[in-house]
C-alpha cells in the first residue's frame, strides 16, 4: 500500500518526482562535498550548517541528510578528499625526477598561490584559502578520524620532501652528506606556515619571501660549491617589484638640484 501511495504521489506531482531524482542523483554526493569544501574554508568547521550547504547546492536539507547523516560525517569525507587531492599534487611536484629542487620549490609556491588567489582574487587579503589551515584553527572541534587524516597527510608529505632532497643529492645539486630527514622537516615547517602567513600579513608576498629565504638557506648550507640555480616565482599582483632610477636619470636629478641651489 505504501508503494502504491508513493507512486500515486509521484504521478500527481511531477515536480516532486524531479526533486527526488535530483536529491538521489549519483553525482549529487560529489556536488555536496565540493560545495561544503568551499563553505568550510570560508566559514570554518564550527559555524557552517547543513542548511547552508543545501542552499549552496540547491537542494533541500533532507536531500543532504540522505547522503550525509550529520555535518561531522560530511566534514570527515570532505577532509579525506581534500587530503587525497593535495597529496596527489604534492607527489606530482616533489617526486618528479626530471626537475631540480629549485623548480620543485617554485611549483609548490605556484600551487599555493593559485589556491590563495581563488579566495583572494585581488592578490591581497587575509581570507582563508586552505582547508588544512582552516581546520587546524578549530582543532578542538575535529573528530579523531579528522585528526588522523591530517597527521597521516603530514607524514606522507614529509616522506615526499625527503625523497626530493635525496633526488637532489643524486643529481649533484646538493652535497652527498646532506641530511635529507632534517631538510625535509624544514620544508614541512615551510609548507605549514603559508596559511598563517597570508592571514597575518594580508598578502601572498610574505610566502614568496619565505620560500626564497628557505631555498637560499639550503643552498648556502648544502649546495655543491655553495651555489644552486634559484628559480624565480612567477610574477603576480601580490608583489610589485621596486625599480631603481637609471644612472642617467639620477645624474640629471643631481644637476637640477645643483642648478636650483645656485
Amino acid at each position: 500500500m505504501l508503494m502504491a501511495a508513493d507512486t500515486c504521489v509521484n504521478r500527481s506531482y511531477p515536480s516532486l518526482r524531479l526533486s527526488r531524482a535530483l536529491h538521489y542523483h549519483p553525482d549529487m554526493r560529489d556536488k555536496i562535498k565540493a560545495a561544503a569544501k568551499d563553505l568550510f574554508i570560508r566559514h570554518g568547521l564550527g559555524s557552517l550548517t547543513l542548511g547552508e550547504v543545501a542552499d549552496a547546492v540547491g537542494i533541500s536539507r533532507p536531500g543532504i541528510h540522505y547522503h550525509f547523516k550529520t555535518r561531522t560525517r560530511l566534514a570527515e569525507e570532505v577532509l579525506q578528499d581534500y587530503a587525497r587531492a593535495n597529496l596527489d599534487q604534492s607527489r606530482a611536484i616533489w617526486l618528479d625526477p626530471k626537475v631540480t629542487l629549485s623548480e620543485k620549490f617554485a611549483r609548490s609556491l605556484d600551487f599555493s598561490r593559485r589556491r590563495y588567489l581563488q579566495y583572494n582574487p585581488s592578490g591581497r587579503g587575509d581570507r582563508p584559502w586552505s582547508l588544512f589551515a582552516r581546520f587546524y584553527q578549530e582543532s578542538e572541534l575535529m573528530t579523531p578520524a579528522m585528526i588522523a587524516v591530517l597527521k597521516n597527510a603530514a607524514r606522507e608529505q614529509e616522506t615526499y620532501f625527503g625523497v626530493a632532497v635525496e633526488m637532489a643529492v643524486v643529481r649533484a645539486e646538493l652535497v652527498p652528506d646532506t641530511p635529507a630527514a632534517e631538510v625535509a622537516l624544514q620544508i614541512v615547517a615551510l609548507v605549514n606556515q603559508v596559511g598563517w602567513l597570508t592571514w597575518s600579513s594580508g598578502s601572498f608576498s610574505a610566502v614568496e619571501r619565505l620560500y626564497q629565504a628557505t631555498l637560499h638557506g639550503l643552498a648556502r648550507a648544502y649546495a655543491v660549491d655553495g651555489q644552486v640555480q634559484v628559480t624565480r616565482p612567477t610574477s603576480t599582483p601580490t608583489s610589485t617589484p621596486r625599480t631603481r632610477p637609471s644612472k642617467t636619470a639620477a645624474s640629471a636629478s643631481a644637476r637640477r638640484k645643483r642648478s636650483n641651489s645656485t
